[in-house]
């Protein structure tokens, strides 16, 4: 009888470890199925930068503390596993990768920037709408050109980050746009590296 009560302890207390490891889902490399990829090293973000060649790419400069930052994350993993096809979204620990947040000449979290071709065609600052985020990915997704389109249909050029070197960024243009289609207003914001 001890030995029955002794086995089905065991077998209890093994339970929760079991239920752990099945739910947690693990298929190989889970870093590659979250919908919003977390930045692990400055290798890894220098890499990303260079090989993202005409693919629009996101980061999202969020720090643990952020009360904003943990707002905004359910929106931005729904627009990440919705546009997959679309935009690949990483998200940054500002206080991990100062060098990053530096480099971007961030002024506020949540920051999001938007990089085609090794270019920085816009940021959105604060906790915005899902629907200013869509519209964005529809705006440069699909553009190839060097010369991309602003929300009011003017073109910028586009201008280079300088990924390896972390070089600061300064707003060159910083407006309140406010748009029809939009609920809210949102800031638009370039960045050119500083010589």
């Amino acid at each position: 009888m001890k030995r029955v009560i002794n086995f089905l302890l065991v077998l209890l207390s093994a339970m929760p470890v079991i239920a752990c490891i099945s739910c947690s889902g693990i298929k190989g490399d889970t870093a590659s199925e979250e919908p919003v990829v977390p930045i692990t090293s400055l290798d890894q973000f220098n890499t990303i930068i260079e090989n993202s060649g005409n693919q629009l790419i996101a980061f999202d400069l969020y720090a643990d503390w952020c009360m904003p930052c943990h707002v905004l994350a359910p929106t931005l993993n729904e627009v990440a596993r919705e546009n997959r096809s679309k935009v690949t979204i990483y998200k940054v620990d500002t206080d991990q990768f100062p060098q990053i947040t530096a480099a971007f000449n961030v002024s506020g979290i949540p920051f999001v920037v938007f990089i085609k071709n090794k270019k920085a065609v816009h940021a959105l600052l604060g906790v915005q709408p899902k629907e200013s985020y869509l519209k964005i990915i529809d705006t440069y997704a699909d553009t190839s050109s060097d010369m991309e389109m602003k929300p009011d249909g003017k073109k910028i050029e586009g201008l280079r980050i300088q990924a390896p070197r972390f070089r600061p960024f300064s707003i060159i243009n910083h407006q309140e746009i406010v748009a029809e289609d939009y609920n809210k207003s949102f800031a638009f914001l370039i960045f050119r590296s500083s010589k």
